[in-house]
């Protein structure tokens, strides 16, 4: 992705570019990447996850593959637009692991 759509992105979201690299980098150091079962998360009964159930069993069944590790960066990316906090998300995924 260019810079220039990266800040077209931010901008659209109403988010300060500088500040989402910003926290990208604090992520990167102090958070860990969550592994993630497809098949128990396209299963998931928690409401907040349901928009993740469909891309769990697309992915899962699409790559052939029971897991995926989703890295701190993009896991802000899903909370964001899932209405929760990292550390929320992070934890509900954990449960469902």
């Amino acid at each position: 992705m260019s810079l220039e759509r990266f800040v077209e992105i931010c901008l659209t979201l109403r988010l300060d570019p500088a500040e989402v690299i910003a926290q990208a980098r604090v992520d990167m150091v102090t958070k860990k990447p969550v592994t993630v079962n497809l098949i128990r998360l396209s299963e998931a009964r928690t409401k907040k996850l349901g928009p993740l159930k469909g891309w769990a069993a697309m992915v899962s069944s699409g790559y052939n593959t029971s897991e995926y590790v989703v890295e701190p960066v993009e896991l802000r990316g899903w909370a964001l637009r899932l209405g929760m906090s990292p550390d929320e998300l992070q934890d509900l995924l954990e449960k469902v692991a």
